[in-house]
């Protein structure tokens, strides 16, 4: 599983972390859990 770009404020860092991951830029527009 892998955490999405879109997510609260609170997860800002791990949104840093999930631009180095293409895959989430993909998820970005897609909503996961």
């Amino acid at each position: 599983m892998y955490f999405t770009c879109q997510i609260s404020e609170v997860f800002q860092l791990l949104n840093a972390t999930c631009v180095q991951y293409s895959e989430c830029r993909t998820s970005n527009e897609v909503v996961n859990d």
